[in-house]
């Protein structure tokens, strides 16, 4: 496409809209240990805060979904679920799945239609690093949550591989960071994996935010931080996540249909 590698450019924008590579790339990702960890991760967050209030499904919208998969399980998990993201390719695939799995998932084709304050939970996995001004998205996305709700997130911002070359370099500067992409918006950090795979934000209107972040996970979000400015460990790591040992055997269970 001629694109210039981790810039964005208005034909990047076009480009998210009819590719199909994201087809091929996001399905690998999302049959590794590392992401399957993720959501049922999310989910058990989720349930227990669920439980908070038995008698009420929670609404909860998953944007940028990609294709899909990460709405599929949450609505099998019996919740109130909304899809949105930009590929058309995606999208469709999508549909696809939800007609065939008989689930009944709203699907946006135009965000700006939403109510204000409806979701429970906005689930925004690995869309941030793509965008052109991550403040400004979650700015946005922060008027559809309840105040208590749950804003759900993961974003490698160190990640700027050749393989990833759509994640911005611009939006390095967010890694580990909390206090300057979230908490202008209200959100606080209360819950999160080590390396914030994912990362639990709350919408409140307390000043000062109340953070309830385990040692641990304020541990790798410091270790995140240093990805700022020396990215190449975490990069590393990165690399090694995505090659998955098992991996080779879910892609040929794929093709052969198993």
């Amino acid at each position: 496409y001629g694109l210039e590698p981790h810039v964005w450019s208005d034909d990047l924008e076009n480009f998210y809209s009819k590719t199909d590579a994201f087809l091929y790339e996001t399905l690998v990702w999302n049959r590794t240990h590392a992401k399957n960890k993720m959501r049922s991760w999310i989910g058990a967050h989720l349930q227990a805060y669920q439980s908070q209030e038995p008698d009420r499904t929670l609404r909860i919208l998953s944007f940028g979904d990609g294709l899909g998969i990460d709405a599929y399980y949450l609505a099998m998990l019996g919740y109130e679920v909304t899809y949105f993201d930009p590929s058309e390719s995606c999208t469709y695939f999508a549909k696809k799945i939800f007609t065939r799995g008989k689930l009944q998932i709203e699907m946006l084709s135009d965000p700006k239609n939403l109510e204000d304050q409806f979701f429970d939970a906005i689930v925004c996995l690995d869309v941030l690093e793509h965008v052109q001004d991550p403040s400004l998205l979650v700015g946005w996305l922060c008027k559809y949550l309840k105040l208590r709700g749950r804003f759900i997130v993961h974003a490698p911002f160190f990640y700027l591989d050749p393989s990833v070359s759509t994640h911005l370099r611009s939006n390095l500067c967010f890694s580990g960071d909390t206090k300057r992409l979230y908490a202008p918006h209200g959100l606080a950090p209360i819950a999160a994996e080590f390396f914030w795979n994912p990362l639990v934000l709350e919408l409140q209107t307390d000043l000062p935010l109340r953070s309830r972040l385990s040692w641990l996970a304020k541990v790798g979000g410091a270790l995140l931080s240093v990805g700022r400015t020396w990215p190449w460990p975490h990069m590393m790591m990165s690399r090694q996540i995505a090659r998955d040992d098992a991996l080779p055997k879910r892609v040929e269970g794929l093709e052969t249909g198993n």
